[in-house]
Parts: structure tokens; sequence; C-alpha cells
């Protein structure tokens, strides 16, 4: 998933584990490096300009249900 990096602002790539898919395009991950939490991200459809890399974070962090449902 591509993320910025909350310390530095840089774009960072992140190894996430996918937990639900609405259909629509909005994703809710697990990521296991920043203390178990979930994350908010959605599909990019072009994945040239994002590098193979069809995953961006929305920002949003927290519990797996509060992601989902800030939909």
């Amino acid at each position: 998933m591509r993320d910025q990096d909350a310390k530095s602002g840089l774009l960072v790539i992140l190894d996430v584990v996918l937990v639900a898919d609405d259909g629509d395009g909005s994703l809710v991950v697990f990521d296991p490096q920043a203390d178990g939490e979930f994350a908010l991200a959605v599909r990019d459809p072009d994945q040239v300009l994002s590098r193979g890399i069809n995953v961006v974070s929305c920002g949003v962090r927290g519990d797996a249900v509060g992601c989902f449902l800030s939909r």
C-alpha cells in the first residue's frame, strides 16, 4: 500500500494484509508494522502512475470496524 510517512512526509510502500473489500474500491487493511493498526485504503485504477502498487492509504487508521464505517 502506498502511504505517506507521518514523520518525514515521504512516500512509503507498506506490506499490508487485506481484511475487507466493499466491492466499490474501498478496502480495510491490516498493517502489522504499525502496532497492529488497521487502515482504510482505496484501489487506484492507474497502476502505471502508482508504480505497480494499486492500493493507496486514505489516512484513516484505527480499529477495523471504525475504518470500515468511515468510508
